[in-house]
């Protein structure tokens, strides 16, 4: 789905095929590992490990400009602007809100995932 977040993970390590899944705040989805924002509906049609983004705004509804931006603790793809607080949950910093253009219901987001995060105990 264009617009959420998605981590790169080996699903065959006999094959060494990599593929994309979406992810979210808990240790087990892989909150840790390689992120990226879907740019469309397939990973051919890219990929974006950093950098400026438009996204749909219910992706992302009521954040405010200049906003940190982590990923949701419970549903995949999805970013917040609240850090997860929950027992298993991971604290990643993945980027920061720019603007909305209500005009047209999106989103400018700098995509920016942190390589430290803290895993809530």
């Amino acid at each position: 789905v264009a617009g959420r977040v998605y981590q790169l993970i080996d699903s065959s390590p006999t094959s060494g095929t990599p593929t994309w899944r979406e992810t979210n705040a808990s240790i087990g989805t892989g909150a840790i590992g390689l992120l990226a924002i879907a740019l469309g509906t397939t990973p051919a049609q890219g990929m974006l490990l950093r950098g400026a983004v438009v996204i749909d705004s219910s992706i992302l509804p009521n954040a405010t400009p200049g906003a940190t931006l982590f990923l949701r603790d419970s549903i995949g793809g999805r970013m917040t602007t609240t850090a997860p607080n929950s027992t298993g949950d991971i604290q990643r910093i993945v980027g920061h809100y720019l603007v909305t253009t209500p005009t047209t219901n999106h989103s400018t987001i700098y995509f920016n995932p942190s390589q430290e995060f803290i895993e809530i105990a």
